[in-house]
């Protein structure tokens, strides 16, 4: 006859058969019996309160017992705890006892468990004790009730609010009220999740206070977007980063304002990239070939060789010049100058070394002669200036003023 099923031990059997030793198996055990759980939690000398507080087989009634074991003061039962509030078992009213502990780790772990346990009521009660890091593991979940999202959106912590905004499970209405949050970092959270409408995200770079907390590759796709905005282009140009101040420097679209801004940069290579643009005002190209590397007495030098070229011809001679491109009305235009004018709008350069010119359209015509064939201040030695010059001996020569110079 075969033999009998073999019988489960009792629970007094297991109690009996408990040992520092081998507690940690039984603790751990499936189908683990309510009363083996409390001697356990009663002997904390077999050391296994943590082992046995994640058993999803651990009853109400010895899930009470190891928090009592926390408030008598044994050190066990703090990290127990910590495992307890992620048991997939834990009922609703346990979670609430641990919430009204007031100790972090159980309540953080209790926001990111999600047991049935962990219902709704639970849920308001992690936000309401506030903190950081469990209103902000809260946030993270993907089952998150709508009363509950609610709450979460209204927080008065940002990195909650944050958090929220980075949620893909997040619903539009949602992410549509955190569209218009007043942290900045919280809709920009919003651009980089997937879920946010398109509209949404749109909207929200053309809001200048976001523009200090974007990713560079975005930044760079703003700086050189045709559309740009003034304030976008504004808060562009004072970026640490010099690449994305290059690039903003090339695009057509921005406003004289950032034009200005950018022609005193510190960094040549973003000059540079100022000086072929070719919707670059006058007043802000003036700026930016006084910021070009070149002393002071090299200056002089390169001034006083055109206006020596200038005095060479005569008075009279005229020259017709193809002014920058004016985006405005989308031409070059002409204007007929004499060598004389030349020769006083070169003076009016030489008089404003120092400074920014009153007028400095007219000291920019001064300029005129110091960017032949598109090359930049200090590329050429004094004596090449009016070597290429020399060509442009009557009758009438035309001066074409490129978007680097004159060509």
């Amino acid at each position: 006859m075969p033999d009998a099923q073999a019988r489960h031990p009792s629970a007094a059997e297991i109690i009996a058969g408990l040992s520092p030793v081998n507690s940690y198996n039984v603790a751990i055990s499936a189908g683990l019996l309510e009363e083996v759980a409390i001697y356990i939690i009663d002997h904390p000398a077999l050391g296994s309160l943590a082992p046995l507080a994640g058993n999803t087989s651990l009853t109400e009634p010895a899930m009470e017992r190891l928090i009592d074991e926390y408030r008598r003061g044994n050190p066990d039962a703090v990290r127990a705890l910590n495992v307890l509030a992620g048991n997939r078992s834990v009922t609703e009213a346990i979670a609430l006892e641990l919430i009204g502990l007031g100790l972090d780790a159980p309540r953080t772990n209790l926001a990111r468990n999600h047991a049935r346990g962990v219902t709704e009521r639970v849920m308001h009660a992690i936000i309401d004790v506030g903190g950081d890091d469990s209103p902000r593991a809260l946030a993270s979940r993907d089952d998150l009730p709508k009363s509950v999202l609610n709450a979460l959106a209204a927080s008065s912590n940002a990195l909650v609010r944050i958090r929220l905004a980075q949620n893909t499970d997040v619903p539009p209405a949602i992410l549509a009220v955190l569209s218009h949050d007043s942290d900045p970092e919280v809709r920009v959270a919003l651009v980089y999740n997937r879920s946010t409408p398109a509209g949404v995200g749109k909207e929200i770079l053309t809001k200048p206070d976001v523009v200090p907390f974007l990713y560079d590759s975005t930044l760079l796709t703003l700086a050189a977007a045709p559309d740009i905005t003034a304030d976008i282009a504004e808060a562009l140009a004072t970026l640490p980063t010099a690449k994305i101040r290059a690039t903003l420097a090339e695009n057509r679209g921005i406003p004289a304002t950032a034009m200005r801004r950018l022609a005193g940069d510190d960094d040549p290579d973003v000059v540079r990239h100022l000086l072929v643009n070719p919707a670059l005002t006058t007043s802000a190209r003036w700026m930016a070939s006084q910021r070009l590397p070149l002393d002071g007495r090299r200056r002089l030098e390169v001034y006083a060789s055109i206006r020596g070229w200038s005095a060479g011809v005569a008075p009279d001679q005229k020259f017709v010049v193809d002014m920058p491109y004016d985006a405005r009305s989308g031409s070059r235009p002409e204007q007929a100058m004499t060598a004389r004018q030349i020769r006083d709008r070169i003076d009016a350069a030489l008089s404003a070394l120092s400074g920014e010119p009153a007028d400095p359209r007219e000291a920019y015509l001064g300029l005129v002669l110091l960017d032949i064939i598109g090359q930049s201040i200090g590329d050429r030695a004094p004596e090449a200036w009016t070597n290429s010059l020399a060509p442009l001996a009557p009758p009438a020569p035309r001066l074409a003023l490129g978007a680097g110079g004159l060509v």
